[in-house]
């Protein structure tokens, strides 16, 4: 991406400077800012794991294993009751779509990804807009999944979403390596991350949308137990931004 800009001599022009930035950093971090970057990852996911299978039960066919593959049918079917009933308590289809890749994302990982049943979410709301949405679900599920990495022995995420009248309220559950107060501390100061230098934007956009909507972020985390995000933004906070 270059940037022209023209430099001047007693009001004649004499010539330009040329700014030149990377075009790889910039998208990546527009797709960071937008959220763009989970749903096609969600995407990827989904398509990944339909492929997978898809390969599995020709292979099992080839094999003569008809009932190994029917099973494996009758499987993807129960999977499927599981992904409409996300469709079902999730209007939004950007944020249905965004949790169902996650799932596979989750399987993949093997990590149990669930939604609440008393979950619900409209296609629409006054609080937050969707690529809101997209950032504060999308970097919340990611952090548990680093959370949990490769050590933990329960593996499991919940995601709570609530949208009423009176505010929206997003919650994900870990049972990951948990927190210290400390490192509490420096997440609400945006001096923590757990993926290395350069990294740990994603929960800096949570808490710069908290801000920007006069909202609340609640951390409750004890080492080895695991952790709880949540974000609520309520009706009051929608009045004073307005």
């Amino acid at each position: 991406i270059i940037g022209i800009y023209p430099l001047f001599r007693d009001k004649q022009e004499t010539g330009a400077l040329l700014v030149l930035k990377d075009r790889t950093a910039s998208v990546q971090m527009a797709e960071q800012l937008t959220g763009t970057n989970h749903v096609i990852e969600a995407l990827r996911a989904n398509t990944h794991e339909f492929k997978n299978e898809l390969h599995i039960i020709s292979g099992l066919l080839q094999l003569g294993e008809t009932s190994q593959a029917l099973a494996m049918i009758e499987d993807n079917g129960s999977l499927q009751n599981s992904g409409s009933a996300i469709l079902n308590q999730i209007e939004n289809k950007t944020i249905a779509a965004l949790l169902l890749g996650k799932q596979n994302r989750a399987k993949e990982l093997d990590i149990d990804l669930i939604l609440q049943k008393d979950s619900h979410l409209p296609a629409h709301n006054p609080f937050l807009h969707t690529k809101e949405e997209i950032t504060i679900i999308g970097n919340l599920i990611e952090n548990a999944f680093e959370a949990i990495g490769n050590d933990a022995s329960v593996r499991n995420i919940n995601v709570f979403l609530s949208c009423t009248e009176e505010g929206i309220t997003i919650s994900v559950d870990d049972t990951g390596s948990g927190m210290t107060p400390e490192q509490i501390e420096k997440i609400r100061a945006g001096r923590f991350t757990t993926k290395g230098e350069g990294h740990g934007n994603g929960l800096k956009m949570i808490q710069e949308i908290v801000r920007r909507k006069q909202g609340y972020l609640e951390i409750e985390s004890e080492p080895g137990e695991g952790t709880s995000f949540t974000v609520s933004i309520t009706s009051q906070a929608k009045e004073a931004h307005a």
